[in-house]
């Protein structure tokens, strides 16, 4: 069926019958599961996938070139609701121990939340344990494909809704992004690096997550952060590497580190209440003490970092934009 959507589709029962089949089989997808058992479950997982399509990237662009596709998987989406206690059922498979059935998860719910988010949202908030099984998938998941998955699931649900964006603060999301930048992130400066700083900043202007990141010393990661994007060399480098004049070697490319910092210095202004969602004369009532943080950090000494190599003229801007919300 994962082949035929329409066919699928089209067929009365056949959803409710992948519903019913999903349903059951996570009923077993513990320690204890049988080969068979989950084999039989992410087939079905992937199926509904397929059916729901795809809606990132080249997935996007192809569903808006087919608006029948669209209507399919808005149809199968609330199917999914409907059959899955409004995705509660699908939330519960983030704690198998399979993690490619994780991952399968993932994806559909993903799929169903581009499309109608406020039913999860709700299952979410109603089921506090089921961010806790996402988040430990985000902190503990040694399978890189796995872990990314769950990181682009909490971008998404971080985007808009408050009082999810305060729990994954509190459950520490802050202190994983930056663990996970120093670990691989900025080294890079690819894909996954920009996705942790997006995650970063959709919470810099919460208040409340501000003050919780504020108080558990985050602005000082953040400002470290920046100062590794600036400088290019990786935070967790040989102290002895260094380049033919002595100075620390250069493992990050110029590009990839100027669109890390661009990033991380709008989180910095999100804090300082200079960000893009911020209105003229609106309250802002973490900035001045995010502002004595970020000054007692280092924030005013990032020029330091900066090598030889110059900068873009965006990079330039966006610094003096900083320094400027930093000494207002």
């Amino acid at each position: 069926p994962r082949w035929a959507p329409v066919a699928v589709v089209a067929t009365p029962g056949a959803l409710p019958a992948v519903f019913r089949v999903v349903n059951r089989l996570s009923q077993h997808c513990g320690q204890d599961a049988e080969v068979d058992t989950v084999e039989a479950l992410q087939d079905a997982l992937e199926t509904l996938g397929v059916l729901l399509g795809d809606v990132r990237g080249s997935g996007a662009r192809a569903a808006a070139e087919d608006p029948v596709a669209e209507r399919r998987g808005l149809e199968v989406a609330e199917h999914a609701l409907r059959h899955t206690q409004n995705g509660k059922d699908l939330l519960r498979l983030l704690g198998a121990t399979d993690v490619s059935t994780q991952y399968d998860a993932m994806v559909v719910l993903q799929r169903i939340y581009h499309r109608i988010p406020k039913p999860i949202n709700d299952a979410l908030l109603a089921d506090p344990m089921s961010l806790n099984r996402l988040m430990h998938i985000l902190q503990n998941s040694h399978v890189d494909y796995v872990r990314n998955e769950a990181l682009s699931f909490l971008l998404l649900l971080t985007v808009a809704n408050a009082e999810l964006q305060q729990i994954v603060t509190m459950q520490e999301l802050p202190e994983t992004v930056f663990a996970m930048l120093r670990e691989e992130g900025l080294c890079t400066g690819g894909k996954i690096a920009r996705d942790l700083i997006r995650c970063l900043s959709n919470l810099a202007g919460n208040t409340t997550c501000q003050r919780c990141i504020r108080e558990t010393g985050g602005l000082g990661a953040l400002v470290s952060a920046m100062g590794d994007a600036l400088s290019g060399a990786r935070p967790d480098a040989d102290e002895e590497e260094e380049d033919d004049l002595g100075g620390r070697r250069m493992d990050v490319p110029e590009e990839a580190r100027w669109a890390c910092f661009l990033l991380l210095a709008d989180v910095a202004l999100a804090f300082l209440g200079d960000g893009g969602g911020a209105r003229q004369g609106e309250p802002r009532p973490e900035a001045d003490s995010n502002r004595e943080a970020l000054v007692r950090h280092g924030a005013l000494d990032l020029l330091r970092h900066l090598p030889e190599a110059t900068p873009t003229l965006e990079v330039k801007l966006r610094l003096v934009r900083l320094f400027e919300a930093l000494e207002a």
